[in-house]
């Protein structure tokens, strides 16, 4: 198709023209360097830190606060467990039993999205949080913004749409 099209593509370099020619076209960053930002937990969008398409966003940069029930839920679950593990006298017939428990409410926090470094600020805290930050795993410039604070987001929902612009093609 593309031989019949009488189709090529050729790296654009900067030359002084001999002659103007008018192409309709438009430019547009490399499909294969998109990537999405999705919720790993349903809940409601407490906070929106990015908030205009165009910007650019580095990697682990919190992006927004996500409220859930959920992680509440699940951090409860670590503060009793560990709670349970201190007040156990080393060599107790139930601390392997509390310590087993701890290891499986760190687990479910991990499998919910929680970085280790916030993970070891949960099991410091004194009371269990009502929210979870969401990161972007990658760096780009915000293409298209799903969500507003408010909202409601499932699991699996797409948050953010973002691409490396570096370099962009020029489509004519």
């Amino acid at each position: 198709a593309a031989a019949l099209a009488r189709l090529r593509t050729q790296e654009v370099r900067r030359e002084h023209a001999e002659s103007q020619l008018d192409l309709l076209g438009r430019v547009t960053g490399d499909e294969r360097a998109e990537r999405s930002v999705t919720s790993w937990i349903a809940g409601r969008i407490d906070h929106l830190r990015v908030q205009e398409t165009g910007s650019q966003v580095r990697a682990g940069q919190v992006i927004a606060a996500l409220v859930s029930p959920e992680i509440n839920a699940a951090h409860k679950d670590l503060l009793v467990a560990k709670e349970q593990v201190q007040r156990l006298a080393p060599g107790a017939s139930l601390l392997s039993a509390a310590q087993a428990s701890l290891q499986a409410a760190r687990k479910r926090l991990r499998l919910l999205g929680v970085p280790e470094r916030e993970l070891k600020a949960m099991e410091t805290a004194s009371q269990a949080s009502e929210s979870v930050k969401i990161r972007s795993p990658f760096a780009g410039t915000v293409l298209n913004r799903n969500i507003d604070a408010g909202a409601y987001v499932t699991k699996g929902q797409e948050l953010f749409r973002l691409a490396k612009l570096d370099p962009v093609w020029a489509l004519l």
